[in-house]
């Protein structure tokens, strides 16, 4: 019964659709792709016809999806698309390639934000200005609806103004200190005492052991300010094995209506989802 059930059942459908030149989309056409039914193992079968026929892709390129942008999102007068919605569109639309899985279409985004060839990357945008803005850096990204992809050479010509701001702000501030100087600028760090061996302190000092910092951020921009404060100051000790690192989050809300039962409990459901260790409303004057 099983050999005669995989003679029946030895067909992989899949539904297609293509671009037709200057004339949309084709009509949706039903492909098969016949499937061994001696095999051993049926269901590692299905994924070797679905690897091999690229029905289900596992592994995609950064140049495969710049050429989507470019063909399908960015347009003269748009030149930056939601990476969320891009990943959405390729599990709803026929003629977009299919990934397995959102890790995919993740890890294809980070590999292509080293390059300069093929987008760039911001947290939104802001009277005509990107922020969270990056372009040729590998970055750790927050995949959300906020993150988005920009055509290279609009990204390109962001990261010429960003430059060219910051080479202006220098000269202001070399021609602002520039006869007077700083007096605490130290010629020869190791004659004056100090040594690379105690992280910068003075010979035979006490090694600083312990680091301790605060910040307060922007509650719009936390996600893109905590993503530099990882990447440009924790990536600092994590990557050192002999360091313990630990980070703390806290965050407070206050409102001078109060918060109704509906807000109370998602918050306190998605705290307790994410294991917070304190999460609690109390009542207050405003």
């Amino acid at each position: 019964l099983k050999q005669m059930i995989r003679e029946s059942y030895k067909w992989l459908l899949a539904p297609m659709q293509d671009m037709k030149n200057g004339k949309g989309l084709s009509d949706i056409q039903w492909e098969p792709f016949q499937i061994n039914p001696g095999a051993q193992h049926f269901g590692q079968e299905i994924e070797r016809v679905l690897k091999e026929n690229e029905l289900l892709i596992d592994q995609w390129s950064p140049i495969h999806l710049a050429n989507l942008l470019k063909t399908w999102f960015w347009k003269d007068d748009v030149k930056e698309t939601g990476a969320l919605d891009v990943w959405q569109k390729t599990c709803q639309y026929l003629y977009l390639p299919r990934l397995r899985d959102e890790a995919v279409f993740r890890r294809t985004v980070e590999a292509g934000a080293g390059s300069l060839d093929f987008f760039g990357l911001s947290y939104g945008k802001e009277d005509g200005n990107y922020v969270g803005f990056s372009f040729g850096q590998s970055t750790t990204q927050i995949f959300d609806g906020s993150l988005l992809l920009i055509e290279p050479q609009t990204a390109r010509t962001q990261a010429d103004a960003l430059k060219a701001a910051e080479a202006a702000k220098s000269t202001d501030e070399t021609s602002t200190t520039g006869t007077d100087g700083p007096s605490h600028v130290r010629e020869d760090p190791i004659a004056d005492g100090y040594t690379p061996s105690t992280g910068g302190g003075k010979a035979g000092a006490t090694p600083r052991r312990h680091f301790y910092g605060a910040i307060e951020l922007d509650p719009v921009k936390a996600k893109y300010e905590f993503n530099q404060i990882v990447d440009e100051v924790a990536l600092l000790f994590t990557q050192r094995a002999d360091t313990n690192v630990r980070i703390k989050i806290e965050i407070e809300a206050e409102s001078n209506a109060g918060f109704d039962e509906g807000i109370q409990r998602a918050v306190k459901e998605n705290c307790n989802v994410l294991h917070f260790k304190n999460a609690e409303f109390e009542s207050g004057t405003s």
